[in-house]
């Protein structure tokens, strides 16, 4: 026998997923990761952001095209994911994910680390999975050498917490954010396995630089410090998911609403690109 309770929670969970799936309907542009990610079948987005060519955003919020922080997730959530899609004019596409377990439960402290956001986020991370178009990237999932730096300080090339391999002389995967002014911004995501840049985008909070790139920079910094070229790409975009701890299965009409969306997406991104 199926309690009422049963039937209002398994009820409250189908409206949440065909909720989503009618928003894929009429948002299509803004969840490309859908299209390209294995992985993001379990996920949730929180964030999609357009990324501007020039930003010094001090403590203002960026103006995401999706903002769904304020969202409240029951059970919390588990790993937290983040993806890169670049294109120049002219150029071929390129993008990279990589997810992790969870370093924060505050969906607030995921996004852009304004200063008014209070994230700071300089660590190791755990579990990663990463995937990409860009044939330098190294992927795999359950990867152990993976950190963060997520912060609105200035930063110095020197290794403040010891990740191994980093270069004290170099802007790279092992920096030093030891200035608490709200002055430049980084918010890179590394394999120092690899000794890799999986993204960067810095400078967020400056005036005359605005940072980006996915894999390591070939003619500069690594981690794409001072390297202003946010401007080159005319396709720019990030987004943020997340894994909810409890999982709901949708309903078969709810699957269908689903792969509408889907169908939408594609669609766009063909139109966008030709």
């Amino acid at each position: 026998m199926i309690s009422k309770t049963q039937l209002k929670n398994k009820s409250a969970a189908s409206i949440a997923t065909t909720s989503l799936a009618l928003f894929l309907v009429a948002q299509p542009a803004q969840a490309t990761a859908i299209l390209d990610v294995f992985e993001i079948g379990t996920y949730s987005q929180i964030y999609q952001l357009d990324i501007p060519s020039t930003a010094n955003y001090g403590g203002a919020t960026p103006s995401y095209n999706i903002d769904n922080s304020g969202t409240l997730i029951p059970g919390g959530i588990d790993r937290i994911g983040y993806y890169m899609e670049l294109q120049a004019s002219g150029g071929d596409r390129q993008w990279v994910w990589a997810s992790m377990d969870a370093f924060t439960q505050n969906l607030g402290q995921t996004g852009v680390p304004v200063i008014s956001t209070g994230a700071i986020w300089q660590q190791l991370i755990a579990n990663m999975n990463v995937e990409s178009n860009v044939s330098s990237i190294v992927t795999g999932t359950g990867i152990g050498t993976g950190n963060i730096e997520f912060w609105h300080n200035c930063y110095t090339q020197d290794n403040e917490i010891g990740i191994p391999g980093a270069d004290g002389g170099n802007y790279d995967f092992g920096d030093n954010n030891n200035n608490t002014a709200s002055c430049y911004g980084s918010m890179q995501l590394h394999n120092y396995g690899a000794s890799q840049t999986l993204f960067a985008w810095n400078a967020w909070d400056h005036s005359s630089f605005n940072d980006l790139g996915i894999g390591n920079n070939s003619s500069g910094h690594p981690d794409w410090t001072f390297a202003n070229t946010a401007s080159t790409y005319s396709l720019k975009s990030l987004e943020v998911w997340v894994n909810p701890t409890i999982q709901n299965v949708p309903e078969p009409t709810t699957l269908a609403l689903l792969g509408l969306g889907l169908a939408g997406l594609g669609l766009s991104r063909k139109r966008k690109a030709k």
